[in-house]
Protein backbone atom coordinates (compact mmCIF):
# COMPACT_ATOMS: atom_id res chain seq x y z
CA UNK A 1 0.00 0.00 0.00
CA UNK A 2 2.75 2.45 0.98
CA UNK A 3 4.66 1.73 -2.22
CA UNK A 4 1.73 2.99 -4.28
CA UNK A 5 1.23 6.28 -2.42
CA UNK A 6 1.76 9.61 -4.16
CA UNK A 7 3.25 10.96 -0.91
CA UNK A 8 6.73 10.01 0.17
CA UNK A 9 6.80 7.89 3.35
CA UNK A 10 9.97 7.28 5.34
CA UNK A 11 10.38 5.38 8.65
CA UNK A 12 13.30 6.50 10.84
CA UNK A 13 14.73 4.95 13.98
CA UNK A 14 15.89 6.86 17.05
CA UNK A 15 19.26 7.48 15.36
CA UNK A 16 17.63 8.97 12.25
CA UNK A 17 18.58 5.93 10.21
CA UNK A 18 16.11 4.91 7.55
CA UNK A 19 14.23 1.65 8.12
CA UNK A 20 11.89 2.03 5.16
CA UNK A 21 11.48 4.24 2.10
CA UNK A 22 8.66 4.00 -0.39
CA UNK A 23 9.51 4.80 -4.05
CA UNK A 24 8.06 8.30 -3.86
CA UNK A 25 10.16 9.12 -0.78
CA UNK A 26 13.26 7.90 -2.60
CA UNK A 27 12.49 10.29 -5.47
CA UNK A 28 11.74 13.27 -3.20
CA UNK A 29 14.80 12.73 -1.03
CA UNK A 30 16.87 12.57 -4.21
CA UNK A 31 15.67 16.13 -4.89
CA UNK A 32 15.86 17.40 -1.32
CA UNK A 33 19.13 15.81 -0.26
CA UNK A 34 21.24 15.01 -3.33
CA UNK A 35 24.18 12.83 -2.41
CA UNK A 36 22.51 11.33 0.68
CA UNK A 37 22.84 7.56 0.99
CA UNK A 38 20.15 5.38 2.66
CA UNK A 39 22.78 3.81 4.97
CA UNK A 40 23.56 7.23 6.49
CA UNK A 41 21.48 9.07 9.11
CA UNK A 42 18.97 11.50 7.62
CA UNK A 43 19.61 14.83 9.37
CA UNK A 44 18.55 17.43 6.79
CA UNK A 45 15.93 18.00 4.13
CA UNK A 46 17.64 20.34 1.72
CA UNK A 47 19.02 23.24 3.77
CA UNK A 48 16.54 22.54 6.58
CA UNK A 49 17.41 20.55 9.68
CA UNK A 50 15.10 17.60 10.32
CA UNK A 51 15.23 18.47 14.03
CA UNK A 52 13.89 21.96 13.22
CA UNK A 53 10.98 20.39 11.37
CA UNK A 54 10.26 18.10 14.33
CA UNK A 55 10.08 21.01 16.77
CA UNK A 56 7.67 23.03 14.65
CA UNK A 57 4.01 23.14 15.64
CA UNK A 58 2.44 19.73 14.96
CA UNK A 59 5.75 18.65 13.43
CA UNK A 60 4.73 20.11 10.10
CA UNK A 61 6.57 22.50 7.80
CA UNK A 62 6.46 23.86 4.28
CA UNK A 63 10.00 23.62 2.95
CA UNK A 64 11.18 25.81 0.10
CA UNK A 65 14.41 25.45 -1.81
CA UNK A 66 15.79 26.11 -5.28
CA UNK A 67 16.86 23.40 -7.69
CA UNK A 68 17.97 24.06 -11.26
CA UNK A 69 16.76 27.69 -10.92
CA UNK A 70 13.26 26.44 -10.03
CA UNK A 71 11.58 27.11 -6.69
CA UNK A 72 10.36 23.83 -5.20
CA UNK A 73 7.94 23.44 -2.27
CA UNK A 74 7.45 20.36 -0.08
CA UNK A 75 4.86 19.80 2.63
CA UNK A 76 6.66 17.75 5.31
CA UNK A 77 5.16 16.06 8.37
CA UNK A 78 7.13 14.31 11.13
CA UNK A 79 5.18 12.05 13.53
CA UNK A 80 6.58 10.36 16.64
CA UNK A 81 5.80 6.63 16.90
CA UNK A 82 5.91 6.74 20.69
CA UNK A 83 2.37 5.37 20.82
CA UNK A 84 3.88 1.99 19.93
CA UNK A 85 6.22 0.93 22.78
CA UNK A 86 8.07 -1.43 20.47
CA UNK A 87 8.96 1.51 18.22
CA UNK A 88 9.52 4.17 20.85
CA UNK A 89 11.96 6.81 19.59
CA UNK A 90 11.09 6.07 15.95
CA UNK A 91 9.64 8.58 13.50
CA UNK A 92 7.40 8.60 10.48
CA UNK A 93 8.32 11.20 7.87
CA UNK A 94 5.86 12.04 5.09
CA UNK A 95 6.67 14.35 2.20
CA UNK A 96 4.55 15.79 -0.58
CA UNK A 97 5.72 17.89 -3.52
CA UNK A 98 3.30 20.85 -3.58
CA UNK A 99 5.21 22.93 -6.14
CA UNK A 100 2.43 22.67 -8.73
CA UNK A 101 -0.23 23.61 -6.17
CA UNK A 102 1.76 26.66 -5.04
CA UNK A 103 2.25 27.66 -8.66
CA UNK A 104 -1.51 27.50 -9.27
CA UNK A 105 -2.16 29.52 -6.11
CA UNK A 106 0.34 32.18 -7.24
CA UNK A 107 -1.30 32.24 -10.68
CA UNK A 108 -4.75 32.65 -9.11
CA UNK A 109 -3.47 35.53 -6.96
CA UNK A 110 -2.05 37.25 -10.04
CA UNK A 111 -5.37 36.81 -11.84
CA UNK A 112 -7.20 38.36 -8.88
CA UNK A 113 -4.78 41.30 -8.86
CA UNK A 114 -5.28 41.79 -12.60
CA UNK A 115 -9.05 41.72 -12.09
CA UNK A 116 -8.76 44.46 -9.47
CA UNK A 117 -6.58 46.53 -11.81
CA UNK A 118 -9.12 45.99 -14.57
CA UNK A 119 -11.98 47.20 -12.35
CA UNK A 120 -9.96 50.25 -11.36
CA UNK A 121 -9.14 50.99 -15.00
CA UNK A 122 -12.81 50.68 -15.94
CA UNK A 123 -13.86 53.09 -13.19
CA UNK A 124 -11.23 55.64 -14.18
CA UNK A 125 -12.11 55.27 -17.85
CA UNK A 126 -15.79 55.85 -17.11
CA UNK A 127 -15.09 59.07 -15.16
CA UNK A 128 -12.52 60.21 -17.70
CA UNK A 129 -14.99 59.64 -20.51
CA UNK A 130 -17.53 61.92 -18.82
CA UNK A 131 -14.95 64.71 -18.66
CA UNK A 132 -14.09 64.19 -22.32
CA UNK A 133 -17.73 64.44 -23.38
CA UNK A 134 -18.00 67.77 -21.56
CA UNK A 135 -14.76 69.08 -23.09
CA UNK A 136 -15.75 68.01 -26.59
CA UNK A 137 -19.28 69.43 -26.26
CA UNK A 138 -18.15 72.85 -25.07
CA UNK A 139 -15.40 72.81 -27.69
CA UNK A 140 -17.89 72.24 -30.50
CA UNK A 141 -20.17 74.97 -29.12
CA UNK A 142 -17.24 77.39 -28.99
CA UNK A 143 -16.12 76.43 -32.49
CA UNK A 144 -19.61 76.87 -33.96
CA UNK A 145 -19.77 80.39 -32.49
CA UNK A 146 -16.54 81.58 -34.13
CA UNK A 147 -16.14 83.05 -37.62
CA UNK A 148 -14.16 80.95 -40.10
CA UNK A 149 -11.08 83.18 -39.93
CA UNK A 150 -10.92 83.58 -36.14
CA UNK A 151 -7.43 83.19 -34.66
CA UNK A 152 -8.43 80.66 -31.96
CA UNK A 153 -10.27 78.24 -34.24
CA UNK A 154 -7.12 76.19 -34.76
CA UNK A 155 -6.59 75.91 -30.99
CA UNK A 156 -10.15 74.71 -30.41
CA UNK A 157 -9.87 72.25 -33.30
CA UNK A 158 -6.72 70.89 -31.65
CA UNK A 159 -8.64 70.51 -28.38
CA UNK A 160 -11.34 68.52 -30.17
CA UNK A 161 -8.71 66.41 -31.91
CA UNK A 162 -6.97 65.60 -28.61
CA UNK A 163 -10.28 64.80 -26.92
CA UNK A 164 -11.03 62.37 -29.76
CA UNK A 165 -7.67 60.65 -29.21
CA UNK A 166 -8.31 60.57 -25.47
CA UNK A 167 -11.62 58.83 -26.17
CA UNK A 168 -9.69 56.16 -28.07
CA UNK A 169 -7.49 55.74 -25.00
CA UNK A 170 -10.61 55.32 -22.88
CA UNK A 171 -11.77 52.52 -25.18
CA UNK A 172 -8.39 50.83 -24.72
CA UNK A 173 -8.78 51.02 -20.93
CA UNK A 174 -12.25 49.48 -21.20
CA UNK A 175 -10.81 46.73 -23.39
CA UNK A 176 -8.17 45.99 -20.73
CA UNK A 177 -10.93 45.72 -18.13
CA UNK A 178 -12.83 43.41 -20.51
CA UNK A 179 -15.91 45.61 -20.38
CA UNK A 180 -15.71 46.28 -24.08
CA UNK A 181 -15.11 43.70 -26.82
CA UNK A 182 -11.78 43.91 -28.58
CA UNK A 183 -11.90 45.37 -32.08
CA UNK A 184 -8.55 44.51 -33.62
CA UNK A 185 -7.61 46.26 -36.84
CA UNK A 186 -4.40 47.23 -38.63
CA UNK A 187 -3.16 50.79 -38.12
CA UNK A 188 -0.56 52.95 -39.81
CA UNK A 189 2.23 53.68 -37.35
CA UNK A 190 3.33 56.68 -39.43
CA UNK A 191 -0.16 58.18 -39.33
CA UNK A 192 -0.39 57.61 -35.57
CA UNK A 193 2.94 59.35 -34.96
CA UNK A 194 2.07 62.20 -37.32
CA UNK A 195 -1.25 62.72 -35.55
CA UNK A 196 0.66 63.13 -32.30
CA UNK A 197 3.30 65.42 -33.76
CA UNK A 198 1.83 68.76 -32.67
CA UNK A 199 1.17 67.52 -29.14
CA UNK A 200 4.66 66.06 -28.86
CA UNK A 201 6.26 69.28 -30.09
CA UNK A 202 4.39 71.25 -27.43
CA UNK A 203 5.65 68.84 -24.77
CA UNK A 204 9.31 68.46 -25.78
CA UNK A 205 9.87 71.58 -27.86
CA UNK A 206 11.58 71.88 -31.22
Amino acid sequence: VLDGLHDGVCLLDSNNRVRYLNPRATSILGDLTPGWQPDHPLTHLGPHSLEDVRTKEAGRALLEFEADDIQRFFDVLVVDEASDKRREGSWILTMRDVTAERSREAHDRRQEQLAVVGQLAAGLAHDFNNFLHAIASFGRIALDGLPANHSVRQDIEEILHISHRASALTRQLLTVSRRQPMNLRPISLNDTIQASRDLLLQMVGE
